[in-house]
Order: structure tokens, then C-alpha cells, then sequence
């Protein structure tokens, strides 16, 4: 995965700002995938878009929602569906970023 064209989406600053130790990251400042954010992520030209919203009710409410416009707009869409980055180590982020982007589906939460 290059991390050029790679970018992981989260709910908060310091998951971002965690994140943003290995790759790109994004934070929604909530749950809510504005139609400003997916035209930033055009803009930028982000091939690869990773999902890692919390394991909530919210967080799950907002991924099923985002999920499918995400799909339709991107190469790939991973979910990651773990606790949140703010509270995992630095080996978890890249082990859980490195693995195998899921072309198109969805993992089931």
C-alpha cells in the first residue's frame, strides 16, 4: 500500500493524530462523511480509503451509512473495525493498516 494514496478515516483528533504516525489520516470530528470531506478525498486523489470508526452503536451507524458511497467512489475500501487508534499502539496501527485492503466489500460488524 503506498501511503501517498492511502488515508484512514477516524471520528477524533487524537485517533488522527495517532494514525498520522504511519499514514494519512483523516479526522470527521464526529461520524457524519460530509460531502466536503469526499470531495477533499477526490481532490487529493486517495485510492485507498480506510474506515476506523469506533466500535459504538454511532460508530457502526455511521459505517453502514458512509460505507456504500465510499464503495462506489474509491478503488479500495478497508474497514477496521478494532479499539480506537487513540488507544492502540504503534505495531497495532500498522499491522491493521498493512493488511489486505478489502476491494470493494465489506466486512461484516
Amino acid at each position: 500500500m503506498n501511503d501517498d494514496d492511502t488515508i484512514v478515516i477516524v471520528e477524533d483528533m487524537l485517533s488522527a493524530i495517532r494514525v498520522s504516525e504511519y499514514t494519512n489520516s483523516l479526522a470527521l470530528l464526529g461520524s457524519v462523511l460530509t460531502d466536503e470531506i469526499i470531495s477533499f478525498l477526490i481532490r487529493k486523489q486517495y485510492k485507498h480509503i480506510v474506515v476506523w470508526l469506533d466500535e459504538d452503536r454511532g460508530g457502526k451507524h455511521a459505517l453502514l451509512k458512509m460505507l456504500p458511497k465510499l464503495q462506489l467512489l474509491f478503488k479500495s475500501v478497508k474497514v477496521i473495525w478494532y479499539k480506537q487508534p487513540k488507544e492502540s499502539d504503534y505495531t497495532d496501527i500498522v499491522d491493521l493498516i498493512q493488511k489486505k485492503e478489502i476491494e470493494n466489500e465489506s466486512e461484516t460488524i
